[in-house]
């Protein structure tokens, strides 16, 4: 394993706790920004930046739990703002997808472990080391096993009621571009603004919330008002959100008596 860290490509970062499986480092003391450069010579690496705050690259703010694959000749730049810890070492499975691919993060509710696990981490604590490097594998083996859209389907599914959600959002967390996300959208023939309506209308139209009062159902689908649940009601039922749950209501009788 040949892992080369340089700080402000100045100072080269040497390990304060290395073995045979993996090579430890610290960053104790960061400025407001530091910029760490990564180089990796053998021909597959994985990088796990454990840090106290946000990770930067590509001028975005990513989590602060984060996995990097990387290749022989590979670089990778990164700037960190907190305490980190920095964990490199070569895995022999073949999971990733291509080398010098930029950041994944940790799946939930994986990364709430990482939360725990880094609490008090040690150079020398092989144990928690080898359950960081299991929960980084399994990330990333999960990110290759589920198509893309499903990726971005689950996490709007997931975040629906977060008043904040957005293309942009979906993007940070996803570790992917605006425009990769519309790419892969449109091949499965929709937009951000149709596939967010077709996941609420999912959720309004559920046996789940039969019996709940409209304002518990629009709740429940981060709807903040009656107009836009009835937008997507008459696109996609050609009713108001009323007229179609009294519609149910109906059938539900029909099917009891």
């Amino acid at each position: 394993m040949k892992c080369e860290i340089t700080i402000n490509n100045i100072i080269e970062l040497v390990p304060v706790y290395g073995t045979d499986m993996y090579n430890f480092y610290i960053i104790d003391n960061a400025n407001k920004h530091e910029l760490l450069s990564i180089s990796s010579e053998s021909e597959n690496t994985i990088v796990l930046f454990l840090s106290g705050d946000k990770i930067h690259y590509n001028s975005k703010g990513f989590s602060k739990y984060v996995i990097a694959p990387m290749g022989r000749n590979c670089t990778l730049d990164v700037t960190i703002t907190s305490k980190s810890y920095i964990i490199c070492y070569d895995l022999t499975e073949e999971i990733y997808q291509e080398s010098c691919s930029g950041l994944y993060n940790f799946i939930n509710p994986y990364d709430y472990i990482v939360a725990q696990l880094c609490s008090n981490l040690k150079g020398n604590d092989v144990i928690t080391i080898t359950a960081l490097k299991h929960l980084a594998l399994l990330s990333l083996t999960h990110k290759k096993t589920i198509p893309d859209f499903n990726r971005i389907e689950e996490f709007i599914f997931t975040h629906i009621r977060n008043t904040d959600l957005s293309l942009d959002l979906v993007a940070e967390s996803l570790f992917m571009s605006r425009r990769k996300i519309q790419y892969i959208l449109n091949k499965n023939n929709t937009t951000y603004g149709h596939l967010v309506d077709s996941i609420r209308f999912q959720i309004f139209s559920s046996e789940e919330v039969s019996g709940l009062s409209i304002q518990q159902i629009l709740l429940l689908a981060g709807v903040r008002n009656i107009s836009t649940a009835n937008r997507i009601f008459l696109k996609k039922s050609g009713m108001t959100m009323r007229e179609f749950l009294s519609n149910e209501d109906k059938k539900c009788l029909r099917i009891y008596r």
